[in-house]
């Protein structure tokens, strides 16, 4: 097993971490692909507000895999509340299973005026005719974490991301994505610029 989840978080300074969060009873929302780059979408904008590196993601039907760098100012914990807790609000705001699910749609707000959701809007008129019909999304309240302690380990992690598709059955490997590579490491070495190895840690 490459994950562990655990009460107990260890936090270190620059360290890269691998997450895995899941829907709510594994529903597969994310077999919608509005949804799945509606989701990209807030990672990228997570991202410049917290100020961490997005370094690999895939996405699931009903989990999303994370390879991700935080910065000394958000904890990954703060990342994955703010990023669960924003997907949920504008996920929501496009299905059907929603309470408020026809505002947007009965009003025919302009995309204008919804600059990020406007062309998911836009996208569901054109596929669902409206909101899409799903149930409300919910997270399961809990996210797996795991820290990236060395070159190898982060190489097991990365083909672990290219395998999902063989792994959960898929018909295409699509919604994946991993950064370019960083310089070599030689294998089996931990890299304090790049991994956070030796750096303050902080255990909640």
């Amino acid at each position: 097993m490459l994950h562990r989840n655990s009460q107990k978080r260890y936090y270190i300074n620059g360290a890269m971490y691998f997450i895995t969060t899941v829907t709510r009873g594994r529903y597969p929302w994310f077999d919608e692909d509005i949804l799945c780059g509606l989701f990209i979408d807030d990672l990228e904008l997570c991202a410049a507000i917290k100020n961490f590196a997005v370094l690999g993601y895939k996405v699931n039907p009903d989990h999303v895999h994370l390879l991700i760098r935080p910065s000394a100012g958000h904890s990954f914990s703060e990342i994955m509340r703010s990023l669960k807790t924003n997907f949920s609000r504008n996920a929501n705001r496009l299905l059907a299973g929603h309470a408020g699910r026809n505002l947007l749609f009965r009003e025919r707000t302009p995309a204008a005026q919804l600059p990020r959701l406007g062309k998911y809007i836009a996208m569901a008129e054109n596929r669902h005719g409206g909101a899409i019909p799903l149930p409300r999304f919910r997270w399961q309240s809990s996210f797996h974490d795991h820290y990236i302690r060395d070159a190898d380990d982060l190489d097991n992690h990365v083909r672990y991301l290219r395998r999902q598709w063989i792994i959960h059955g898929l018909c295409d490997n699509k919604w994946l994505w991993i950064a370019p590579p960083p310089p070599p490491m030689k294998a089996g070495s931990r890299d304090p610029a790049f991994m956070g190895a030796g750096r303050d840690i902080i255990l909640t």
